[in-house]
């Protein structure tokens, strides 16, 4: 496993998070078990949950928060992993609903701490925005947690450019911290926007990428594989079956077509799957991105796994995305 020094932060962290949206819920207890088990025997470190996953099932339970936290502390890992969660997220199926207000915040740090069964979050998010809420009062309060030792460091998720440049302005003027990284939907496809406006999702776009570099700020990268449309949609059934729906409502469109078969012919030259090429594609950007994989089962989570020390040349990059 690679592993980096996150910019603005010292925190040492390996190459690709592990995203447990889907753990504890959509995949079993059992299983979800051994993908976490699978990552840190492999040297991974970084953990990735929110408060809002698992709500989806009957019970509004924040399932990955809770039984992610039992894994921690029955493997006793608490001080050998980076854990990070994300809080203030509307409620399921509600994106109408924003949640970004200072009592909301409190509310949701607070309960994650307690379903994760520790005094400390490594890396605190904002799971949404709400533009119409100033930043200066939701700076204040992340550093109020920071000086409390609730948190280390927090990042924003789906939160515009100008906002994270208020937030670093305000917090520059008054000698605090700011966001440390953003979390954003950013793959090798081009995705169709009208689906991501739906859930209130985000998209690195080119001033984006001009952000990050330029205030060499991470990025924390999910749906990071386009949820896996570059191997599923070379399957003959692909466009006939309901199980890839959201692969093909978020990104099944000519650009992504073609970077598909560009996708299997690189795959075919240089030996790598199109999973491992998907993830080389943000890990070889020149500004830092953590890769976001949310693998369903073990030879998935192995075949992503793989692509942590594989680089593309700039070249190879360009040539993919035209």
């Amino acid at each position: 496993m690679k592993y980096i020094l996150l910019n603005n932060t010292d925190l040492r962290v390996s190459a690709l998070a592990l995203g447990t949206g889907s753990f504890f819920s959509h995949i079993s207890n059992q299983e979800s078990e051994k993908l976490l088990d699978y990552y840190f025997e492999q040297g991974g470190n970084l953990f990735d949950t929110a408060n809002y996953y698992g709500r989806w099932n009957p019970g509004n339970q924040p399932l990955s928060e809770i039984y992610l936290g039992k894994w921690i502390k029955k493997r006793e890992l608490r001080n050998k992993i980076i854990l990070g969660t994300k809080g203030a997220c509307y409620p399921v199926n509600r994106p109408d609903i924003p949640r970004v207000t200072v009592k909301d915040i409190s509310h949701d740090l607070h309960e994650s701490l307690k379903n994760l069964q520790t005094d400390y979050i490594d890396f605190y998010w904002l799971h949404q925005d709400d533009p119409t809420q100033p930043v200066d009062a939701i700076i204040d309060l992340l550093n109020k947690f920071v000086t409390e030792g609730k948190i280390r460091y927090f990042g924003c998720s789906n939160w515009s450019v100008e906002r994270m440049e208020q937030a670093k302005k305000y917090a520059e003027g008054h000698h605090i911290k700011s966001f440390s990284a953003s979390q954003v939907m950013y793959n090798l496809a081009s995705p169709n926007m009208s689906a991501l406006h739906e859930l209130k999702q985000t998209w690195v776009c080119d001033t984006q990428q001009k952000y990050y570099e330029k205030n060499k700020m991470p990025l924390f990268a999910y749906t990071s594989q386009a949820m896996g449309i570059f191997s599923l949609a070379l399957r003959s059934d692909f466009l006939d079956t309901d199980k890839y729906q959201n692969a093909k409502k978020y990104f099944y469109n000519e650009i992504t077509l073609k970077r598909i078969q560009k996708v299997k012919k690189l795959s075919k030259n240089i030996g790598h799957s199109p999973i491992e090429i998907c993830l080389a594609f943000l890990l070889s950007h020149p500004f830092q991105i953590i890769p976001i994989i949310g693998p369903y089962q073990l030879d998935e989570l192995q075949e992503s796994l793989n692509s942590s020390t594989l680089t593309l040349q700039k070249e190879t990059i360009e040539w993919l995305l035209t």
